[in-house]
């Protein structure tokens, strides 16, 4: 898509309008999930279970939050009702089965998982420089969802995660090998528990309580490594109303992270806008940790001004507890249809993206040692 690229490094996450990586935001069926690519780029979940991809590059609505980057809005589909299904797909890039059955008349269930062999084929990824040989990355990932089905409600449970590991390789030949190449292996589990009713013709309520945690373990040659665990609950509800030609939504996010970075060596972050750098150093293994929450609060009224006209008015507020900063973000939007080829849009609204939890750590960090 126009402006849209992957920008390399450790993480190949796309850069969306020039934006930084850091500053997009993933959600996985309201879930916010850290990334949603493998080291080579490939998605981490299955497309034969994907139901909606959504791509929001600029001034998105009131109910996305935390980004100034773009927006990455994945729905899953649901287990079907009645039929079963058995894929079997075999490549040399990537091998992996799906497998649904209904279970019942009103429970039905899923499962899909995936696993990259192409590291069986190609060891060398990159030749990368004259003393560093990148190795083919490896990876493997699932997904699984399982529903019950009443009349006017229905209760879901998914689990997706992901493990990757890249290695860099010193080359035959160079002196004191031990003192380079490194080897990372990145992790991400997540579920989810999902409850949606109707309250009326034209209302529904969906509420949604997810629990997630990702590893990041990258370790030198040398003996230095750094270890990030982050453990994430959050609470999402929405309320959704049609009222003649309004559209209503309404919805809160409440978001509590426990953040662990044990490491032995040298790490250094920087702001992404303000090139502001911190590095911290432990010649022993050292640990810093600190919780977060955030809680988000949104509304949303989209209406039809005229058969080809319509308006869309928003609010996002967040709270930053561990900032003690509150935002609040206006958002206003109009989309014109003149036909079906021809559709015009413009956006405007206020935007804000909080450091990153191990950023804070860090930088904390630094400032505690400049004090002493």
């Amino acid at each position: 898509m126009p402006g849209i690229t992957f920008g390399g490094g450790d993480l190949d996450e796309p850069i969306i309008r020039g934006a930084s990586p850091q500053n997009n935001l993933f959600l996985v069926d309201g879930v916010q999930v850290e990334n949603i690519f493998h080291e080579l780029s490939d998605s981490i979940i299955s497309p034969n279970v994907i139901r909606t991809f959504n791509l929001h590059s600029a001034a998105y609505g009131a109910q996305y939050g935390g980004a100034t980057g773009g927006v990455i809005d994945i729905s899953l589909r649901d287990p079907a009702a009645q039929a079963s299904r058995w894929n079997i797909d075999l490549g040399q890039l990537k091998s992996g089965f799906l497998a649904e059955t209904a279970l019942s008349d009103s429970v039905a269930v899923y499962g899909a998982y995936r696993h990259n062999l192409a590291h069986l084929f190609l060891e060398e990824f990159e030749r990368g420089n004259d003393v560093l040989v990148f190795q083919m990355p490896k990876s493997r990932d699932y997904v699984g969802r399982l529903i019950w089905r009443g009349d006017t409600s229905d209760i879901t449970f998914s689990a997706l995660g992901s493990w990757d590991k890249t290695e860099d390789k010193v080359k035959e030949g160079i002196a004191n090998p031990a003192l380079l190449g490194e080897q990372e292996i990145r992790q991400f589990d997540s579920q989810s528990l999902r409850f949606r009713t109707e309250l009326g013709m034209n209302t529904e309520l969906t509420a949604t309580l997810s629990y997630s945690r990702t590893n990041q373990d990258r370790r030198k040659n040398i003996g230095d490594f750094t270890e990030r665990n982050t453990k994430t609950t959050a609470m999402r509800i929405q309320l959704t109303h049609q009222m003649g030609k309004y559209n209503l939504m309404f919805g809160s996010n409440l978001t509590f992270i426990e953040h662990d970075l044990r490491f032995r060596g040298n790490i250094i972050i920087c702001e992404s806008f303000e090139l502001l750098c911190g590095s911290v150093t432990s010649q022993d293994t050292a640990l810093i940790g600190d919780s977060f929450q955030t809680t988000e609060l949104f509304a949303v009224n989209l209406f039809k001004l005229t058969d080809d006209i319509e308006l869309e008015l928003g609010i996002h507020t967040a709270k930053d507890h561990f900032l003690g900063e509150t935002f609040i973000e206006p958002r206003l939007g109009m989309v014109i249809r003149k036909s079906e080829q021809s559709v015009f849009y413009t956006r405007t609204g206020l935007y804000h993206t909080s450091p990153k939890p191990h950023a804070l750590l860090i930088l904390n960090s630094f400032a505690e040692q400049q004090e002493a």
